[in-house]
């Protein structure tokens, strides 16, 4: 009761006693007032969303939610209000975004089907989406998965493995980058769209077609 409908695509957790819903007709946010009871609240196209297929979810360190829907289009809600929505306009491709990365400082980054990484600096005004520079070609443009590792260091993961992307702390600019596959030890080859997770000790978990692997940063090694 009081969600858009029951195809749920994603959840995340929000403040204390709160998470939001993903599903194909919008957005809940759903409020634990007290131990057995909870309130819902939805947005659909009237709180300001252009498609109501909701494709994935991130909150970020400020508590702000991101979303995207089936038109390639990513938004945000801040303080429970759809304050942005950007689309071709602001450099996006108009391919379906499957997963979102933000950084502590602002960088967002958005992983798309066939269309490869875009980036942008959501500090500045207008925010301009570019295709991320690396330099070395990604091993696929087919992005299924985002992560952020302790260092900062961006993971994106495809129908190949994952890759390693590495910036300069201070420029923010790509300065590595390196791909893991079947022969560096990442036999479960194919990943699973937004199944990616770093656990408390720094170690990360990628979901793939052929089980779960685990990267322990200590020793590079899957």
């Amino acid at each position: 009761p009081g969600l858009p409908n029951g195809m749920i695509l994603k959840i995340v957790a929000g403040t204390p006693g709160e998470m939001w819903v993903a599903t194909t007709a919008g957005i809940a946010r759903i409020s634990y007032a007290l131990k057995n009871s909870f309130s819902t609240r939805s947005y659909g196209k009237k709180e300001g969303l252009k498609g109501l297929i909701i494709s994935t979810l991130y909150l970020d360190a400020h508590g702000n939610l991101w979303f995207s829907d089936q038109f390639g289009n990513v938004g945000l809600i801040q303080n429970g209000k759809v304050e942005k929505v950007f689309d071709l306009e602001n450099g996006l491709p108009g391919a379906p975004v499957r997963c979102i990365a933000v950084s502590s400082s602002g960088q967002l980054w958005v992983g798309t089907k066939g269309a490869g990484i875009f980036e942008a600096n959501t500090s500045l005004d207008p925010v301009r989406f570019q295709p991320i520079q690396t330099p070395k070609k990604l091993a696929s443009d087919n992005i299924y998965l985002l992560l952020l590792d302790g260092q900062g260091n961006l993971w994106a993961g495809s129908e190949s493995g994952v890759d390693q992307i590495v910036f300069e702390k201070n420029s923010g600019k790509v300065i590595e980058n390196q791909h893991f596959g079947r022969s560096e030890g990442f036999l479960g080859i194919e990943t699973c769209q937004d199944a990616a997770i770093r656990d408390r000790a720094g170690n990360l978990w990628f979901g793939t077609m052929n089980g779960l692997t685990k990267y322990t940063p200590s020793n590079r090694k899957f």
